[in-house]
């Protein structure tokens, strides 16, 4: 009866550890296509978003952050309610996204396979939302300052 017991607790024990394994997200697999599909167009060198946000290194970095402005909703900027409609550029994330975060940050941020990424998207050059229908010149340059303060 005592080896009976062994085996059904060591069997428990693999398909436990199996599926905690599975469940567990990685970066690559998992937590690249959010960043990549809802952060990074700002969130890379000459953009509006203070970090880069395009390498495991640069997320992995600013995971707690990313998760704290995600969860409380800071992240990313989209104040429209996407349950009314559906608007064209809208930028939110699912709660199974937030979770994602959640769960990755939990786990210590794990890297994952590289050859899962599914590699940054081609993003366009210049401007974002086509040819202005006007430009205005300002008097002296105006620097951006990423904290959080500017209103637009």
């Amino acid at each position: 009866m005592g080896k009976i017991k062994k085996i059904v607790s060591l069997a428990s024990f693999i398909i436990y550890v199996t599926i905690s394994y599975a469940q567990t997200p990685t970066f690559h697999l998992d937590v690249a296509p959010i960043i990549y599909n809802n952060c990074t167009e700002c969130h890379r060198l000459g953009e509006v978003g203070p970090m880069p946000l395009t390498t495991y290194e640069e997320v992995a970095a600013n995971g707690f952050y990313i998760e704290y402005v995600t969860q409380s909703g800071y992240m990313p900027p989209w104040t429209p309610d996407h349950n009314y409609t559906t608007l064209n550029g809208e930028r939110f994330l699912t709660e199974d996204e937030k979770q994602t975060i959640v769960d990755w940050v939990g786990a210590d941020m794990p890297e994952g396979d590289p050859s899962d990424n599914p590699g940054m998207p081609d993003f366009d050059l210049g401007m974002q939302l086509g040819a202005p229908d006007l430009v205005l010149t300002m008097s002296e340059p105006y620097l951006h300052g990423g904290d959080g303060l500017e209103q637009y």
